[in-house]
């Protein structure tokens, strides 16, 4: 055995060329491996700031009903005792119904008791659920239709990346936690309008001061006026049969990312069995990205590791040609075959582990140096650690690839009688 391994030693050193070039390919596959796994998890990280922290949002609300012969009368109707056993705001129906409603994307709405938020808010695939108020009345003076919306303005977060934040605002301020009694506008609404920053708005029987003129694009909830949850349930009141309590007629509802969304809007379903749910499906494909990015860094991988071991085998076989009157020797005087191929996949698998290890370590150091160099400061908030577990998984993989590419020109060197190896072409 002690033979061996000295043979092994004598043979490195005596192909220095060929050593360094097999040991080079090893180096460059097992830093690529260590660079490639932290690449996965820095695309993971990145496009996870977008569509996980974000988590795609949806709103639900129950579609309206036909009236109910009875309801004026203010009878309790059986189809709303099966259901709760109690009244379902079928009186709390608009002045004129004709044109006046509550509304969700241009659908008419009813209402939903926001004890039912508070459940929607614990299922474990939701990172937050929140009461909402969306109406459609119309102007006492020139009869024109204008939707107002009602929202928690102490719960921003909540709502700012999907229906409106203080970055929506184009002019002025946005609305202000516990002062009720102002307004913002959709930049759309007042143009059309001719109102401004400072002007006054009449909603319902009130006027109120726009202190913000916003614009929202097409994000869910988009309306014309903008108030505090309590503002619009106090002008929404003033054009019902009979007021709001603890009611809205929206619900959104974020889930904790995409990967849980669709559970997300199956539990609110199974919640509220007549509800609608209206949602962007952008976060389908968004969400595919992060495990086709993935596939794809894996598929060049092991093509990569397919090369390294390709060229490191022909590199080993080449040795082996060149040294066959050697082994014909060596088989002449005793050695077996099992010698002769433990010998050679001992010099394939000692310049595998020698370049793994310094791949392995020169990935960490391009990961430290150059690579946080080129990304900036978006790639200094990923941890970058010396992981034990992934060091010795590269260092394992290389060491495989090691005698993978010993195994061919071993055993091509094993099937040689001594005559056959000593024979001159």
């Amino acid at each position: 055995m002690r033979d061996i391994f000295s043979c092994v030693y004598r043979e490195l050193l005596r192909r220095k060329g060929r050593t360094i070039v097999n040991v080079l390919g090893y180096v460059f596959a097992g830093g690529v491996f260590i660079v490639l796994v932290h690449l996965i998890g820095y695309s993971k990280y990145a496009m996870s700031q977008v569509l996980d922290t974000t988590g795609p949002c949806s709103k639900s609300g129950i579609l309206s009903v036909s009236e109910i012969e009875g309801v004026t009368l203010g009878r309790i109707s059986k189809i709303c005792m099966e259901l709760s056993g109690k009244c379902t705001s079928c009186l709390k129906l608009p002045l004129d119904q004709k044109g006046e409603s509550f509304m969700a994307d241009l659908a008419v709405t009813g209402l939903i008791p926001q004890e039912f938020v508070e459940k929607v808010k614990a299922l474990p695939s939701v990172r937050d659920a929140v009461p909402f108020l969306l109406f459609r009345m119309k102007n006492p003076n020139d009869r024109s239709v204008f939707s107002i919306s009602g929202f928690d303005v102490r719960n921003v977060s909540a709502f700012g990346n999907n229906y409106c934040s203080p970055q929506n605002v184009l002019k002025g301020s946005f609305l202000s936690p516990g002062k009720n009694g102002s307004v913002m506008l959709e930049e759309a609404f007042a143009i059309s309008k001719n109102l401004e920053v400072g002007d006054k708005i009449q909603i319902a029987e009130n006027v109120f001061p726009v202190i913000g003129i916003v614009s929202m694009g097409i994000r869910m909830g988009k309306s014309d006026v903008y108030m505090s949850f309590d503002d619009a349930k106090s002008a929404i009141n003033k054009r019902l049969l009979a007021p709001l309590t603890d009611e809205c007629n929206v619900m959104f509802v974020e889930a904790k990312n995409t990967q849980t969304h669709s559970q997300a809007m199956e539990s609110v379903k199974q919640i509220l069995p007549g509800s609608v749910t209206f949602t962007y499906d952008c976060f389908r494909p968004a969400s595919k990205v992060l495990g086709a990015n993935d596939g794809t860094v894996w598929f060049f991988g092991f093509l990569l590791s397919i090369g390294v071991v390709f060229l490191s085998m022909k590199s080993q076989l080449s040795s082996v040609i060149e040294r066959r009157h050697d082994i014909g020797i060596l088989k002449a005087i005793g050695w077996t075959n099992s010698d002769i191929v433990f010998q050679i996949i001992a010099e394939s698998t000692t310049q595998a582990s020698i370049g793994g290890a310094i791949g392995c370590v020169f990935g960490y150091w391009f990961l430290h140096g150059a690579t946080a160099t080129i990304l900036g400061d978006s790639f200094s908030s990923v941890p970058v650690s010396l992981s034990s577990e992934l060091f010795f998984g590269a260092f394992i993989l290389t060491l495989i690839g090691g005698v993978i590419a010993g195994i061919f020109p071993a055993f091509h060197a094993a099937i040689k009688t001594p005559a056959e190896a000593l024979r001159m072409i």
